[in-house]
């Protein structure tokens, strides 16, 4: 790690004491810190399971620890690199003396950590909105996130494997750094991860959403960070009814949009669309679509490269499919809703994108549920568009 990392890993200088003395609210650095102080200072922050897996490796079989080996503590899981914070989180997952650790108390851990994010979360409006349009019983389950977050983990694994995965798991690093952040009191951390959801003042949608917090969770993470902070329910078919017509009124021109699709067998499947929805008899859309699927598992599948057929809408025409598609080539969509509202198709591959696997793969499908957030700007209206001229000629000129 070279001699940068070894300085580093010195003991915390007299700023970094300080901080920590901020953090306990304590006026000078004291030669021992209790048990009970860091549970007064994390006690209303962090997942209680979280709390019992930081104390032991704290503390060990102690009531109390030195200043100086809890700024050591803080400073890594706050300030350190990526190897001395892998080395908190093996020392935290594996017993000592051992040299790998397993997958089950990885999992474990990272569940810890999600869960302490959402109770972080749990006094913002963000948080209170989703919490009355979730519907199923699930809503605050992260499991499936977990699962996801650890795929690429064998079942036993060293500190080094364990470091590589860290280093490229985009997810769980920054919601990690969010967590120990707050937790620390370090800085105020204005990341998103759980965006604004929004609705029409007319409309209640109180419990109408399939989603669980560790699928916005996920999703959010996909979408290009513009993407993320606020998502306007555009459609729900328990809430519009089920309809191709209101689908299209609700969606077209409205800008970016996630679809989301339950189908008879409880499968959850949809896509990103980054491009607004406008009728059209050929493909559109860039590189920033993408497909995804839910339940049974989480599943991301990006754009592969090989053609650029992300997003297609068309309605009333002859000859041409009418419904809409994502990837793959007319006719052979890799995931397509039909016109004849209630009808979805997914195709057996699909060369758009990048690991292609469906639940519902391949077969015609019942929707069960759909619905679609504008997670951007909609189009500017006929009326805006005459508004702003004079100003945008101003500008040119």
């Amino acid at each position: 790690m070279g001699a940068e990392n070894s300085k580093r890993k010195s003991s915390p200088k007299a700023a970094f004491r300080k901080k920590v003395c901020s953090f306990l609210n304590l006026p000078s650095p004291p030669k021992e810190i209790t048990s009970q102080t860091i549970e007064r200072a994390w006690k209303d922050k962090l997942d209680s399971d979280l709390f019992i897996q930081l104390q032991r490796v704290i503390f060990k079989s102690h009531t109390s620890v030195s200043f100086e080996c809890f700024s050591e503590f803080y400073y890594k899981l706050v300030e350190g690199t990526v190897d001395d914070k892998t080395s908190v989180i093996f020392s935290i997952i594996c017993s000592k003396g051992q040299e790998n650790a397993d997958l089950h108390t990885l999992r474990s851990y990272v569940k810890n950590v999600l869960n302490t994010l959402i109770n972080l979360h749990r006094g913002n409006k963000e948080f209170s909105k989703w919490n009355d349009i979730g519907r199923l019983p699930e809503f605050y389950s992260c499991e499936d996130l977990t699962a996801y977050i650890t795929t690429d983990l064998p079942e036993s694994f060293s500190q080094n494997k364990l470091e590589n995965w860290y280093n490229s798991n985009g997810i769980f690093k920054n919601v990690s750094d969010y967590v120990y952040h707050s937790a620390f009191s370090v800085y105020e951390d204005h990341r998103t991860f759980i965006p604004l959801p929004v609705q029409d003042a007319l409309v209640n949608i109180k419990g109408t959403t399939l989603l669980t917090l560790g699928d916005i969770l996920f999703l959010n993470a996909a979408l290009p960070a513009e993407y993320s902070v606020k998502w306007r329910l555009l459609y729900s078919s328990s809430v519009h009814g089920q309809s191709w017509q209101t689908l299209c009124k609700n969606i077209l021109s409205q800008g970016p949009s996630l679809v989301v699709i339950e189908d008879e067998n409880n499968a959850v499947i949809g896509a990103f669309g980054p491009a607004s929805w406008r009728l059209c008899p050929s493909f559109y859309g860039n590189d920033s679509c993408f497909l995804f699927t839910l339940r049974p598992h989480l599943s991301l599948m990006t754009p592969s490269g090989f053609n650029s057929n992300f997003q297609y809408i068309n309605s009333g025409a002859a000859t041409l499919p009418n419904g809409m598609g994502f990837g793959g080539k007319q006719e052979y969509f890799g995931l397509f809703l039909s016109n004849d509202f209630g009808k979805g198709k997914v195709n057996k591959s699909c060369t758009t994108f990048n690991n292609f696997v469906m639940p519902n793969d391949p077969k015609d499908f019942d929707v069960r549920h759909l619905e679609v957030w504008g997670v951007g700007k909609a189009d500017p209206t006929p009326e805006e568009l005459v508004r702003n001229f004079p100003l945008q000629l101003f500008q040119e000129n």
